[in-house]
């Protein structure tokens, strides 16, 4: 008797946390934010005796629950309200929605896992980076064929000082500790050393370096893996490097120095905008030649009309802007200028390096 009532229990409580889990899978397909920064608080308007609780826009996900009781789903609202602690335990920001979404998580890494098993080899893909909440990230891709298709699933990311004791007085970033982290991550998801033949890094010192690289020293324990460099980051850093005609760098200079300032001014991108029919230039990527490339053909093809908007802005009664904007026309309709910028556009190695960066990409 004890044990039917707790089954029918156990039932009835996962059916209440279905529309919930099937709302943070949804907003999780779709690439959507789960969160703001109101999150707390009561769930249902009408439970609430303060109208700014209304008014006040939450987060994704608890708008999300809410849109669809109130959209008249009665079976979804009776299912959250016949267990209102259990309800507002898994809706409140902090921590519980963590605990579905890392199940969901671990359902994805399971499956991943599972393919590259069944698969005969498989390649290990990893960098380091510091995120914009100023944590040092490495993410861990693996790259393999699983029913003739070819596969990069990305497997998480690992904050790599976790490596270090607290009474580390100055932790530091070695070859070494990457190294330990894809292997601490190889390990522990159960994943054999033979079968990994590849390990795609970057070009920096402290993946390739001969003595404490993190490519010499996980090859160790993978002694099958040979290492991969990124054959597009590679085409990239060596045409931005190989320029040295002084007329083209020369330039480039004066195309991003255009570019900057129409874009530090609102006032002055709105009069561009208008010229261009709406259209604006985009920036010169520093690392994607593809990018730079199309911001470059966009350059010459707009460039009557950058002229005429910088002729604009140099009679206005702004000194700084009207004395720039004269500059920067003087600069790029000299006749050494416009041949560079019909050099890049036409002959150049940026025309017949495009195809190329593109396929890579």
């Amino acid at each position: 008797m004890i044990g039917s009532e707790r089954i029918k229990q156990v039932s009835e409580n996962r059916q209440r946390l279905t529309p919930i889990v099937e709302s943070i899978i949804f907003l999780g397909l779709q690439n959507i934010l789960l969160r703001g920064h109101r999150d707390s608080g009561r769930l249902f308007s009408d439970d609430s005796t303060n109208d700014e609780d209304v008014l006040n826009s939450e987060g994704n996900f608890r708008e999300l629950i809410r849109f669809g009781v109130e959209s008249g789903d009665n079976l979804l609202k009776k299912k959250l309200r016949e267990l209102k602690l259990l309800s507002i335990r898994y809706v409140h920001k902090q921590p519980h929605p963590n605990e579905i979404i890392e199940c969901c998580g671990e359902e994805i890494l399971d499956t991943v896992l599972c393919r590259v098993r069944q698969s005969q080899y498989y390649s290990i893909i990893f960098d380091e980076t510091t995120a914009i909440s100023h944590k040092s990230q490495m993410p861990i891709v693996l790259r393999y064929c699983y029913q003739k298709h070819i596969y990069e699933d990305f497997m998480g990311f690992v904050d790599c000082y976790s490596n270090f004791d607290e009474d580390t007085m100055e932790p530091k970033l070695t070859g070494q500790i990457l190294a330990q982290t894809a292997k601490h991550f190889i390990k522990t998801n159960n994943l054999d050393s033979k079968p990994c033949v590849g390990i795609g890094i970057d070009t920096c010192n402290l993946m390739l370096g001969e003595q404490k690289g993190a490519v010499m020293e996980l090859q160790k324990c993978l002694p099958n893996a040979l290492k991969s460099q990124c054959a597009n980051y590679v085409l990239n850093l060596s045409i931005s490097k190989s320029s040295s005609v002084q007329a083209v760098r020369n330039t480039v200079g004066k195309m991003k120095e255009v570019i900057a300032f129409f874009k530090t001014s609102a006032k002055r991108n709105t009069v561009l905008k208008r010229k261009l029919d709406g259209y604006r230039i985009h920036s010169m990527c520093e690392t994607r030649w593809t990018e730079r490339h199309d911001s470059v053909l966009q350059f010459e093809s707009k460039f009557e009309k950058i002229v005429e908007v910088l002729n604009i802005i140099s009679n206005w009664k702004d000194r700084q802007a009207s004395s720039k904007a004269e500059s920067l026309k003087i600069a790029i309709t000299a006749t050494q200028c416009i041949v560079s910028l019909k050099y890049l556009c036409d002959t150049s190695i940026l025309a017949l390096s495009d195809n190329l960066s593109k396929i890579l990409q």
